[in-house]
């Protein structure tokens, strides 16, 4: 967050003063928190589709108290706002520049709701939700994305897949891995080296963006393509150096990238 925001991360502790602060960035210990743990708020930085998602809102609707959603995007996805709502899930964007002492007010705020009894989620006037919303969001989302990584999957030699958020470090979705690859912790650490690319042009002044970034190791190539039309998301595949085919690893990878919707 201080890094979208470009507030100090002393500041934003500061704003969240009087709270136990953890910041987990794989979306399976995202899962688990939610699932097993005393939270009251929760602080999102993009890459936040995935809280709508069946799994995510089963483990918001089985917790006993609920916990407060504070959504920090530069886009704000209506219908996922919607679907968290209507879940009952008590959410609220936060809009950029972002201002810490209204940050502060925003988090005490939440703190106090977060143990008053649940309320029933009202309609936000100020957002279109009929009620084919939830079932375009269902059919459009995540299904969307699991079709892509599944896709990935049929990519010759590949040993895993991942949409990733590299501004929050979020992974919005995996397939394959397993004992080879742990593809939750490559995608996270893969944020890191988009983020740390990103930066390097910009200080070189070097326009455009960045169609793929290679990593070769000795029985592998990791394939990260940012997403044109997803501003801070990228696909990430890992494949089998024997037998996998970069040029057409490449160009699946693409074609991929111009088909998926999120």
């Amino acid at each position: 967050m201080a890094a979208i925001s470009g507030l100090p991360a002393s500041a934003l502790d500061d704003a969240c003063a009087g709270t136990q602060v953890s910041r987990p960035v794989l979306r399976s210990e995202v899962l688990r928190i939610i699932r097993d743990e005393p939270v009251d708020v929760m602080i999102t930085t993009g890459g936040a589709t995935f809280l709508a998602g069946e799994e995510f809102l089963a483990a918001f609707a089985a917790r006993e108290a609920p916990i407060a959603v504070l959504m920090a995007t530069r886009r704000t996805d209506t219908k996922v706002l919607a679907r968290l709502r209507e879940a009952g899930v008590p959410v609220e964007r936060i809009e950029f520049p972002i201002d810490v002492d209204e940050l502060r007010d925003r988090v005490q705020a939440s703190l106090r709701a977060a143990h008053e009894p649940r309320p029933q989620p009202d309609p936000d006037p100020t957002i279109a939700h009929p009620e084919s919303d939830e079932a375009q969001v269902e059919e459009e989302s995540m299904p969307n994305i699991n079709k892509t990584l599944e896709e990935a999957m049929k990519i010759d030699g590949a040993i895993a897949a991942a949409l990733a958020d590299w501004e929050s470090g979020f992974c919005l979705g995996t397939a394959g891995g397993g004992t080879r690859l742990n593809i939750e912790i490559a995608a996270a650490g893969n944020c890191q080296v988009v983020k740390a690319k990103m930066a390097t042009m910009n200080e070189l002044g070097i326009k455009g963006a960045i169609h793929d970034i290679l990593i070769t190791l000795d029985d592998q190539i990791h394939l990260i393509r940012p997403l044109r039309r997803g501003d801070t998301l990228f696909l990430y595949v890992a494949i089998d150096k024997v037998k996998g085919n970069l040029g057409l690893a490449r160009h699946r990878l693409q074609k991929l990238e111009a088909e998926l919707v999120v």
